[in-house]
């Protein structure tokens, strides 16, 4: 009975109950040297995916084939996708009918867990549709556009569908209309980067395989710790990110009022005529969007940047009860660290044999 419940838990593993199948010829062994080294990489690659895609759509940030950015991303998609399909043919921890984890090494076994766990979220997550749809509208001579551009001293402005080739002198050289349709669809393929987000629960579950590799580590104080700083950090970028979004929405939909409506106004940040920034000039505005979270979360509140739009203040008030509720989730994380390393500390204790104990024993 005290197996069953304990295999019921992530910690009651047991790798000598192994149910073969063909383990060891064609399936990969999870806890293998090449295996750890791949998760260790997609770790990598799901952190920098997770930051940066909030940063992608929340500042506006557009890269186009062939550029460097856009290369990059898409090869990671093309990492996931390949581990998508190694998953297939890793071997799976699954529950006996006494309820103790083994692993299994059937393909049909193996495929039946994966794909009524993680295989939706991998899939959406993984396939690179923003390249696709990328390459579909706006193809991969963005370089010899560029150049042809720069040739005919010619900027493009768009304004509710109607875009326009202006001369340095101001000329109009060419008008043309997008369909509102076309125009939908554009704004469609960047939210499917949205998607992309979905790859922070992969990453819980990336930490807990190597958790299982590395379990000393794991339960290291430090270790725990951190995983709730990082957590903090990681939803005021999130935060960020998305206070940046309905600010940069309210201000270029505004025309020339847009100074009065939106937070951007207020703040002294540098804008341009349209949205969409790139790498090298997120930093201010980010650290001014930063700066109003960790006041607002932590219900400070300066008010030297404040909302303005009923669409802003919304956002606010949201952010400060996620502020009340990040609070209390914090010290009550801290509170059970404390109480299990306390727990801990108490059975090491009681195990320790006592010095003289023994003698005073014999003696009486």
């Amino acid at each position: 009975g005290g197996g069953g419940g304990g295999g019921k838990s992530r910690g009651a593993k047991n790798s000598d109950s192994i149910d073969y199948g063909c383990l060891g010829k064609c399936i990969i062994l999870p806890d293998k040297p090449l295996k750890v080294a791949w998760d260790l990489i997609g770790i990598v690659l799901l952190i920098y995916a997770i930051v940066t895609t909030p940063l992608n759509l929340g500042f506006g940030i557009t890269s186009y084939c062939p550029q460097a950015a856009w290369v990059f991303d898409l090869s990671v998609d093309l990492f996931f996708c390949t581990d998508l399909l190694l998953n297939f043919i890793t071997a799976a921890w699954v529950k006996d009918n006494e309820g103790e984890l083994r692993l299994s090494g059937k393909l049909d076994v193996i495929a039946k867990e994966y794909l009524r766990s993680w295989f939706i979220i991998d899939i959406v997550s993984s396939v690179p549709l923003d390249a696709a749809f990328s390459l579909a509208f706006d193809g991969c001579d963005y370089g010899k556009q560029e150049a042809v551009h720069n040739d005919l001293n010619t900027t493009t402005v768009c304004d509710k569908g109607i875009c326009s080739e202006v001369s340095a002198e101001g000329a109009a050289v060419e008008t043309h209309t997008l369909a509102g349709s076309l125009m939908r669809m554009v704004r469609l393929i960047r939210m499917v980067k949205l998607f992309k987000i979905l790859r922070v629960l992969k990453l819980g579950q990336r930490f807990n395989e190597l958790a299982d590799v590395f379990p000393n580590v794991a339960n290291l104080k430090v270790v725990r710790v951190l995983n709730i700083l990082v957590m903090i950090i990681y939803i005021s970028h999130l935060l960020t990110c998305f206070w940046h979004w309905i600010g940069s929405a309210i201000y270029f939909d505004a025309g020339e009022t847009r100074s009065a409506i939106s937070w951007l106004g207020e703040a002294v940040i540098p804008m341009h005529e349209a949205a969409g920034l790139t790498w090298n000039e997120i930093g201010e505005a980010y650290i001014a969007a930063m700066y109003w979270t960790i006041t607002t979360i932590t219900t400070v509140g300066y008010g030297d940047i404040t909302p303005t739009d009923r669409y802003e203040r919304m956002f606010a008030m949201a952010v400060m009860v996620w502020g009340t509720g990040i609070f209390a989730w914090v010290i009550g994380s801290l509170l059970m660290l404390r109480r299990v390393f306390s727990n801990k500390r108490r059975g090491k204790s009681a195990a320790a044999p006592k010095k003289g104990g023994g003698g005073g024993a014999d003696g009486a």
